[in-house]
Order: C-alpha cells, then structure tokens, then sequence
C-alpha cells in the first residue's frame, strides 16, 4: 500500500505531465515515436544537458511514474529530445494532441511530418 506522501508525489508528477486528460494510446505513442526517431529534427542528447536540476527532478519523477505504469514504445532508448520544441519525447509522445499542442504553443511552424501538425492518423 502507497503511503499518502507517495499518492501526492504520483498525483503532482502526473498532472504536471499529462494534465488533467487521458493519455495517448500505446499504438498511438508508437506511431509518434516512430515518426521522432526518423525525424531530422530529432537531437541525441542526454536529458541532463537540457534541463536545470529543478527542472530535471520534475522530469525524472515523471519518468518514474512512467516507467511504473509500464508505459513503454519500441525504440524508447533511442528517442529523445525535438529539435523544434526541445521536449523530452519519451514523455511527449504520450499526452493528448491537445495536451502536446498546448505545451508546444510554436507547433504550426514544426516540419510537415511531424505528428503534432499532422494529427493523430490512424
């Protein structure tokens, strides 16, 4: 059994990554990390290059709870960081296209193929 402490922590690290919506399909999320992984304006980068340490204890404790809930996609280890809106995409694949939209304000000026301008495409 989770303590209360625990429950605030899995409760903080969630909204602050997902909102207060669903989460995208795991075929979705594979779809949308697939197109990341091929994308030009993917950067190989270690997340602790891009973040302060405020910042990248937020990221890693929605990592955490990530990874707890088992939400995984193929070719995880190999996706990282857009060029374009220097998001974390092993979190981003996963929100809403409303909720990825809304933290990536810019998007209508990302390149033609990538899947927040494109849209959810089955």
């Amino acid at each position: 059994m989770i303590s209360p402490m625990q429950a605030k922590r899995f409760y903080q690290a969630r909204r602050a990554w997902l909102g207060d919506g669903a989460i995208a399909s795991q075929s979705m999320a594979q779809r949308r990390a697939d197109t990341c992984l091929a994308c030009s304006k993917h950067v190989e980068k270690p997340l602790q290059e891009l973040l302060t340490s405020a910042v990248a204890n937020m990221v890693h404790s929605q990592l955490e709870l990530k990874n707890q809930l088992e939400m995984r996609v193929e070719g995880e280890a190999k996706l990282h960081t857009c060029g374009m809106c220097e998001c974390w995409m092993p979190l981003k694949v996963w929100l809403t296209l409303e909720r990825a939209r809304e933290v990536s304000p810019d998007w209508l000026h990302f390149p033609d193929n990538c899947w927040l301008k494109v849209g959810d495409k089955a």
